[in-house]
């Protein structure tokens, strides 16, 4: 490997090194960005779930709204 003034403010220095840490703190960034939208999807799987049973329970039997018939499960259809 040869050192070599980079442009990175003059100093000398190996350039894989340099991209290495780059290339580190754009996956450290990544992986938080992935966490966040992990944490988002689980979150609206969550929100889903509750509105579907929502739907289920504030209607009586005979008066379920379309959007309940429309999700997969055990719907009546009354």
């Amino acid at each position: 490997m040869v050192r070599k003034t980079s442009s990175y403010g003059g100093i000398k220095t190996d350039d894989l090194d340099i991209e290495t840490y780059l290339a580190a703190g754009v996956m450290a960034a990544h992986g938080f960005w992935m966490e966040r939208y992990a944490e988002r999807q689980q979150w609206l799987r969550h929100w889903q779930r509750v509105q579907v049973s929502h739907c289920l329970t504030d209607f009586p039997p005979g008066d379920r709204t379309r959007l309940a018939a429309v999700h997969a499960g055990d719907f009546s259809t009354d």
